[in-house]
């Protein structure tokens, strides 16, 4: 066998090359699954992180649902189609479901706007009365209003 030392006439000779040591079977064996691992990446495709593919899917999906006339981030089985006839607790509801809104909806429910009251807000209104953050108030407007184009 390879690496076996035999013994002749007293002496003792190799038969066959020394046996290569652990330390260094064990660099060979490494630097081959470096190799391996590292060789052929061009069909490799790396796949969607979990944020990219549920961004993607919620964009698909709000886009699905503007196109069949329903409102994103909201609740429909809980809130009536159509916001003239929202109470206190929907818009509260509403507002709620916006991304970053849920402390903004406790003023709502606190100045107990309904949904007739909600259609007629203005940015002004929601900076000075409600003394909510421009920001904020753009993008809330901004849901208010396509509330009112659907």
């Amino acid at each position: 066998m390879i690496g076996f030392l035999s013994q002749v006439s007293g002496s003792i000779t190799p038969s066959s090359p020394a046996p290569p040591s652990v330390s260094s079977t064990l660099k060979h064996t490494n630097s081959q699954e470096d190799s391996s691992r590292c060789s052929d990446n061009s069909s490799y495709e790396e796949p969607l992180s979990p944020i990219s593919a549920s961004s993607s899917l919620s964009r698909q999906r709000q886009r699905d649902m503007e196109m069949t006339g329903l409102h994103p981030h909201m609740n429909h089985t809980f809130l009536p189609s159509d916001p003239t006839k929202w109470n206190v607790e929907d818009v509260y509801e509403f507002i709620r479901s916006l991304p970053g809104c849920q402390e903004i909806s406790e003023e709502f429910r606190a100045q107990e706007i309904d949904g007739q009251a909600m259609l007629l807000l203005k940015e002004d209104h929601l900076m000075s009365a409600m003394n909510i953050k421009l920001g904020p108030a753009l993008k809330i407007y901004a849901r208010i209003s396509m509330l009112k184009d659907s």
